[in-house]
């Protein structure tokens, strides 16, 4: 009897030994006996989960008008009479990325002024009045006999208005009527228009290639 007491006192010891190490193991690991699963709050880990980007709203075309008014520029550079001249302007703008084109019109320009007897009613009355002048000492003349100056008489034609005149003032001395009259030419004019950024110096470039000449800004279409 005694010996199965003992082993008796031997089983309880093992197993109260084996219940100690595996709630030693259940601590460590994090598993929780069977026993208590009913008494606990199972819920299910809380994830978080980033906003989604918002995109950027697109520009309406109004927008985008407005955008491309403010950065854009336009204007037309002359005139000038000088073809080779509205050539260089049109290259240097186009180097520097504007959009250009030259535009070439005919002009009446004075180009000179006549100091003219006015014309006689006839071609007999015209060359008394050549008589007349030189009488008076005035030989560098030219009688008329075609065109709109027909039996007019010129006394010289000069480049500006103030030297005819003081020539005209003269010969009113001597007793003769005389006018001052405006040579009309025809001649080819050439204007640039350009359109780009408003951030290019324009001025300078102008100034650089045809100092002087006029810019004049208009809306861009």
């Amino acid at each position: 009897m005694r010996w199965m007491l003992g082993l008796l006192v031997v089983a309880n010891i093992s197993i109260f030994v084996w219940g100690i190490t595996i709630g030693r193991v259940d601590s460590l690991t994090g598993t929780l006996p069977l026993g208590n699963l009913g008494a606990m709050n199972i819920s299910s880990p809380v994830v978080e989960v980033a906003p989604a980007a918002v995109p950027a709203p697109t520009p309406t075309p109004t927008e985008t008008a407005q955008q491309v008014a403010v950065a854009t520029t336009c204007a037309v550079i002359g005139p000038v009479s000088d073809e080779a001249q509205a050539q260089a302007l049109l290259s240097a703008l186009q180097q520097d990325g504007f959009t250009a084109k030259i535009h070439e019109t005919e002009e009446s320009r004075e180009s000179g002024y006549w100091v003219l007897i006015p014309a006689a009613a006839d071609s007999a009355a015209a060359k008394q009045n050549e008589e007349k002048l030189k009488a008076a000492g005035i030989d560098d003349l030219w009688r008329f006999r075609k065109g709109e100056l027909k039996h007019a008489i010129s006394l010289g034609l000069y480049d500006r208005r103030p030297g005819a005149e003081v020539w005209a003032k003269k010969v009113k001395a001597k007793g003769f009527e005389v006018t001052v009259h405006p040579k009309m030419s025809s001649t080819s004019i050439y204007r640039v228009s350009y359109s780009g950024s408003a951030a290019v110096d324009v001025e300078t470039l102008v100034a650089r290639v045809a100092a002087g000449t006029k810019i004049t800004m208009e809306d861009c279409k």
